[in-house]
Order: C-alpha cells, then structure tokens, then sequence
C-alpha cells in the first residue's frame, strides 16, 4: 500500500508538468505564440478592374459609382472605360449605372453595353436598357465569379 501514494504524487508532478512548460513557453521573452489571422469567410478583396461602357445612342450624361464613389470615366461619344481598384467580395462586384439620352425623333430607347474584366478573372458583359427612348436609366449592376478552389 505504500507504493500507491507515492505513485499518485509522481502522476500527479507529470500532470502538472505538462502544464506548467506550455506556459512557459507562452511567458518566455523572445518566444511568440503563433497566432492564425483567418477572416470572415465573405471577406472583401480590392482588385483591379476595367470596366467598359458602349451605347447605341450617346448619352448627354453617365456617371458609374461603387458604394456612393463615383468612379472617373475616360473617352466620350459611344464608349467610355473607368480602370480602378473595387472591392470584390463573395466573388462579386457590385456597382450603380446612371445614364440619360437625349429625346430624338425616331430613335429607340437607350441602351449601354456594361463589360467588366477583374484582374484575373473572365471578362462579363451585361446590356442594360431605359424604358423608352430619352428615358433615364438608374440601376445597379451585379456580376458574378465562381470561387476559385
């Protein structure tokens, strides 16, 4: 019976030890835990974009903005482009298409071509039309990726 104290007390000092050298590892000056950065699963990435805007009837005004910021746009008449860096979140950009014609005689409706090309990714092209001809256009256009595995 006297080995069976003395046998818990051994177990015991084990127990304890395994405790005590983790925490000094994490207490010792120079030795930093590791710690993992992971974020939310629908983190949003910035990457750069070319977005490309062509018209049947040229618009007297256009204007593209991404979360309220207007993006700037080069070149007139029936095309114009905006490079930026947009957030990219889910595999998906988002942003606000505004567009007005002028009202002239037998013309159609407005319409823009939207194409968007994501670093990396395929380009997309998503036409995007007014209701009449010299009717205002105010939509949001949304263009999807698979996730890449």
């Amino acid at each position: 019976m006297r080995g069976f104290p003395l046998m818990n007390l051994l177990i015991l000092a084990g127990l304890l030890a395994l405790l005590v050298v983790p925490l000094a590892r994490v207490n010792t000056p120079g030795v930093k835990p590791a710690v993992e950065m992971s974020g939310p699963a629908d983190a949003v990435a910035v990457v750069p974009v070319r977005v490309v805007l062509r018209f049947v009837h040229a618009p007297q005004e256009v204007a593209i903005a991404v979360e309220g910021k207007p993006l700037a746009l080069r070149g007139n008449g029936l095309e114009r482009t905006a490079e930026a860096q947009l957030p990219m979140g889910d595999g998906a950009l988002e942003f606000s298409l505004k567009a007005t014609w002028e009202a002239l005689p037998g013309a159609g409706p407005g319409m823009m071509e939207v194409k968007v090309a994501p670093d990396g990714r395929e380009e997309q092209m998503q036409n995007v039309w007014s209701d009449q001809a010299g009717a205002p256009v105010d939509e949001v256009a949304r263009f999807t990726w698979r996730k890449r595995p």
